[in-house]
């Protein structure tokens, strides 16, 4: 059993871009990005297709898991705690502790970074939407405002127990 590190926030707050400097902090890490199964499971609103996601996200967790790569970071909005729960209950067996990471930044950071990604209206307004909803949680956040990929990493493995 491994340790899992799920790393929220809204989309366009670069949990990605994160994602794609720690293996620089942690050598052991896996690390599992919930887009790769958007690339392959398109989301709706079909109850259906979303179980399905769900399913989808539950195999390739398990697999990572069973690997004993440790930690194993797992980036998603993570802004719904049903959502995580639901995430949480198809791989409780594979893991021995959890711990919940998010991202935050200001509005306007926020809405500056997406405009870099040429965000649709819709986009933007889920983002913030979900910026609101993380900023209600009790859950440690970073803020990222005025940091770089590079620095928000480093904060995280500083912060991994």
């Amino acid at each position: 059993m491994n340790k899992l590190i799920l790393l929220g926030g809204p989309p366009g707050i670069g949990k990605t871009s994160v994602l794609n400097v720690l293996p620089k902090y942690i050598s052991t890490c896996a690390l599992f990005d919930a887009d790769d199964i958007w690339r392959t499971y398109p989301q709706d609103n079909d109850a259906i297709n979303r179980s399905n996601n769900i399913v989808a996200v539950h195999s390739v967790l398990r697999s990572h898991l069973a690997s004993n790569h440790s930690p194993l970071i797992f980036a998603w909005v993570f802004a719904n705690p049903a959502l995580v729960d639901d995430v949480l209950s198809g791989i409780k067996d594979y893991i021995i502790s959890i711990q919940r990471i998010y991202l935050v930044a200001s509005p306007d950071i926020l809405l500056q970074r997406l405009a870099k990604r040429s965000a649709t209206q819709e986009l933007v307004q889920y983002s913030l939407g979900k910026l609101k909803d993380i900023d209600k949680m009790n859950q440690p956040k970073i803020d990222t405002s005025s940091l770089d990929s590079e620095g928000v990493a480093q904060i995280i493995a500083s912060q991994i127990i």
